[in-house]
């Protein structure tokens, strides 16, 4: 990929590709789409860049940057988002169905509330094709940035497994508050009593961290002593675990993608227990960040408390699923933005981004509306599973991936 020059113009890159084979619930619903961006602080919460660099004070005022991405009244003249590349300085531009402040539709009862988490490192507009089809569809999706865990402002990784819960709870309550209020255009149109969380990569972790999963305390060996003492209560060895880790009743569903930490032992199975919000996972058979039988496929095990569900894009990697690809020549192959052209998002170059991105809109769209079933089932096949009950196993193959709306989940 040819870096931009600062002075330069990027030429937009499309994010609402859409096959012709799509899933049923995947192609754009009814509504145009707005963006509007909201810039909040979270007063007096631990620092944990002090944390890394022994400097600054112990808590501090928190900024938090976020995107909307609502139900606008159509038609619309979409407008490119700028955003950057993992190097923090390419520029791209990003172009779909938002346009910058086009009026908010009309809600009737009131558009249901879903927050986006994105990866380490990685921004509000990761996963904006997602957001945008869900708001065409007549979500308000509020799209998080994850202070100093974004492309422009990475620090150490440890610095966001502290922030990731708090940050969650923190952009809710705010939004509900708006929402309360009733003055902000799009909020005042917004229900907030069943929310929806996604979260990517590290994003997953914090989806879960959220909704009362707890660490394991032997994880804590293996992390910088100024952040283990800060996540001592985040662990299953806490008497009383931090706040930021009490399950919000408000959330309604999650789905976690490519969920980060278990291939390295930071959960254990007692702590992802205790979640009992409906929970979908996702993530490709060849993950090699999150790892998937260690991993991923093994979160999705451990989450015992709950309904859930574990989808599986066949000889996929990390960026399965979530993150945007880069304007590359030809076709267009599921790279993510996050890793350019250093790593493939999956291991064969039939897995476009459009052949995971629309059975996961279309899936997104299932596991919402799906009846829940305290049982679980697992089945592998080399084409989507065909299941009665809304928790399943289903594994995707690329050849499949226009069939996965009938994969129930």
């Amino acid at each position: 990929m040819t870096a931009t020059p600062a002075s330069a113009t990027p030429t937009p890159h499309r994010i609402d590709g859409m096959r012709p084979d799509a899933p049923s619930r995947a192609p754009f619903g009814p509504f145009a789409v707005g963006r509007e961006t909201l810039r909040l602080t979270n007063p007096d919460v631990v620092n944990a860049v002090a944390l890394e660099t022994g400097e600054g004070p112990a808590r501090y005022d928190r900024p938090m940057t976020l995107s909307l991405f609502y139900p606008a009244h159509g038609p619309v003249e979409p407008s490119p988002v700028d955003s950057l590349l993992r190097d923090g300085t390419t520029r791209i531009q990003l172009l779909g169905q938002s346009a910058e402040g086009a009026p908010v539709a009309d809600a009737g009862a009131g558009f249901p509330l879903i927050l986006i988490s994105h990866g380490w490192p990685g921004n509000r507009f990761l996963l904006s094709h997602l957001a945008e089809n869900l708001a065409t569809k007549g979500y308000v999706v509020a799209a998080l940035d994850h202070t100093d865990s974004t492309y422009e402002d990475q620090r150490e990784a440890f610095c966001t497994v502290v922030h990731r819960p708090v940050d969650l709870h923190f952009a809710l309550d705010t939004l509900a508050e708006m929402a309360a209020e009733g003055t902000h255009p799009v909020l005042s149109r917004t229900t907030t009593e069943r929310v929806g969380v996604i979260g990517y990569s590290m994003g997953g972790y914090g989806v879960l961290a959220a909704q009362g999963g707890l660490l394991s305390p032997a994880a804590l060996a293996n992390v910088p002593e100024a952040f283990a003492a800060a996540l001592t209560d985040y662990t299953t060895a806490a008497e009383n675990p931090d706040p930021a880790l009490e399950p919000d009743p408000r959330i309604a569903a999650m789905i976690s993608i490519a969920p980060w930490g278990r291939q390295v032992g930071l959960w254990e199975a007692a702590g992802l227990a205790r979640i009992t919000t409906p929970l979908m996972v996702v993530g490709g058979s060849e993950d090699d960040v999150s790892g998937y039988e260690t991993g991923i496929r093994q979160i999705w095990k451990d989450c015992s408390g709950t309904d859930r569900a574990l989808l599986t894009f066949d000889n996929a990697r990390h960026n399965a699923a979530a993150p945007i690809a880069p304007p590359l020549p030809g076709p267009r192959v599921c790279v993510s933005v996050c890793e350019c052209r250093r790593r493939a998002a999956v291991r064969r170059p039939w897995w476009q981004s459009c052949r995971i991105d629309d059975p996961m809109a279309s899936v997104v769209m299932k596991r919402k509306r799906a009846k829940q079933s305290k049982k679980t089932s697992e089945r592998h096949s080399s084409r989507p599973v065909v299941h009665s009950r809304a928790v399943a196993v289903a594994v995707v193959t690329p050849h499949d991936a226009g069939l996965a709306s009938s994969v129930v989940v």
